[in-house]
């Protein structure tokens, strides 16, 4: 049984990391489309916004699929998505952006699972930690 809570840790780590991570490749590949759409939600200093968004995004994002510093990174992710949900997502006239919402409320859950839980044994932080099994 441990042998399946670790590889289903090890899923569920991969799908959350992936989601960040190609999201902050997508923002870095179309920087000028993305700071057009954080405007067009009247943000301002978008440049900054959009930088520490890429940086978080790929870094955590990166960081929870090797599972290396994954509570910290997992942490690091809740407090990005929060904002991120309620910005650009509420909108309850528009079921695209509600559905959008509830789909980042459900990465929020497994975020705090992350957080929860730690990474599993398929993990860097469990390696580092030195048990065996």
């Amino acid at each position: 049984m441990e042998n399946f809570k670790g590889a289903g840790m090890l899923v569920g780590r991969v799908l959350v990391g992936h989601i960040f991570l190609v999201s902050g490749v997508s923002k870095l590949l179309d920087v000028k489309g993305t700071m057009a759409y954080m405007s067009s939600h009247h943000m301002h200093a978008v440049g900054l916004w959009l930088a520490l968004a890429i940086i978080v995004e790929i870094g955590a994002g990166a960081m929870l699929l090797a599972g290396w510093f994954t509570r910290l990174a997992s942490l690091a992710l809740i407090f990005f998505l929060v904002p991120v949900t309620f910005i650009f997502h509420w909108d309850p006239g528009n079921r695209l952006q509600m559905i959008m919402l509830m789909k980042n409320l459900a990465i929020l859950g497994g975020l705090f699972l992350l957080l929860a839980e730690g990474p599993g044994r398929f993990s860097v932080d469990f390696l580092r930690s030195g048990k065996r099994g």
